[in-house]
């Protein structure tokens, strides 16, 4: 495989990917060295300005910040701006822009959605919810326990730990945290690519009302993103055409009613998004999963589905737009930078 080069150019501006990185190298603070190891690879000379493209993961503030010192510090001329695809709400020591719905066009998901042969509006729901969890995490595990001990597999998808060969020297703790359920958890196999991961076709997973989405950021994860960023997980919902829920980090659920998106605060109560406490929020959000299965049968939720119709397309249309956009959008941001 032909590694991604790290730099590119803007408008003649430097532009660096900061996401091909080894962040266990930049966690332990020798950012600096690898740096300059990755500039004599690719034969680049830095001028007066570089910009730092963080928009494919959740690269934060907490990671970034050591990031830009470092170099500033050795290139005292040289000026660092910084596109994120986190919320960022502080003043920084250097110029940024965020990029919150970035990940509308990864991997081409929706191209793949709207090339399905699906007549979405008459589809018959026969699920009350789907929670596909792909990495494993303790976190993760948690509320996955939570959700098989409450509800079993009957009327819902559930999957946890799906990525094979991954943190195997870890999953006898993960076990543990699960038993007596058994890993992985999976609704159509081992997830070994992103054509499986990103490009589903079985009909299963469009017949759920709900989508419990498990972000990528977490509180407590040490392998995690700790700042909000939204990533494909969530827009999906909304290409799927279903009602979302967040198992995320508080704020989560602002986050996206912003973009535009109607989240059905009629139908979901989401005060989970108002509580810190990761293990007072799950809880909560577990006792809302609870209430709106209770409330609703599968034939109450077709029914609500075709009334609910033209706010599930009005998403879909904004959606559409954020990913038609997404090219112009991250141009209009990186010369926006490039000028500040």
């Amino acid at each position: 495989m032909v590694p991604i080069p790290r730099f590119g150019y803007f408008n003649r501006v430097l532009v660096y990917n900061a996401w091909n990185n080894d962040f266990e190298i930049i966690r332990q603070g020798n950012f600096l060295e690898l740096f300059q190891s990755q500039l004599a690879e690719e034969n680049i000379t830095l001028n007066d300005t570089i910009i730092f493209d963080c928009t494919n993961e959740g690269i934060g503030t907490d990671t970034m910040n050591g990031m830009v010192a470092d170099i500033q510090n050795f290139y005292p001329n040289l000026e660092v701006k910084v596109l994120f695809n986190v919320v960022v709400n502080e003043s920084l020591d250097y110029k940024f822009e965020t990029f919150p719905t970035h990940m509308v066009a990864h991997c081409r998901f929706l191209s793949h959605v709207n090339n399905l042969k699906i007549d979405w509006k008459d589809l018959v729901i026969d699920r009350h919810f789907i929670s596909l969890q792909r990495r494993i995490s303790v976190s993760r595990l948690k509320f996955t326990r939570m959700l098989l001990d409450t509800f079993g597999t009957n009327s819902n998808l559930i999957s946890c730990a799906t990525q094979p060969n991954r943190w195997a020297n870890d999953l006898p703790v993960y076990k543990n945290i699960m038993h007596p359920y058994t890993l992985p958890i999976t609704v159509d196999g081992e997830i070994e690519d992103d054509r499986k991961q990103h490009f589903h076709t079985d009909e299963r997973f469009f017949k759920c009302f709900f989508n419990i989405v498990s972000e990528t950021s977490s509180q407590s994860d040490d392998d995690s993103w700790t700042q909000m960023f939204i990533t494909e997980k969530t827009f999906k919902a909304f290409a799927y055409r279903q009602l979302p829920l967040w198992n995320a980090i508080p704020g989560t659920v602002q986050t996206v009613r912003d973009m535009g998106f109607d989240v059905f605060d009629d139908i979901v109560d989401h005060s989970y998004d108002n509580i810190i406490n990761e293990d007072e929020r799950r809880i909560q959000l577990l006792n809302e999963i609870k209430r709106i299965c209770k409330k609703y049968t599968i034939d109450d939720l077709n029914i609500l589905r075709k009334e609910l119709w033209p706010r599930i397309s009005n998403n879909m249309m904004l959606l559409s737009t954020y990913e038609r956009e997404h090219p112009m959008t991250k141009n209009s941001l990186l010369i926006k930078l490039i000028n500040k």
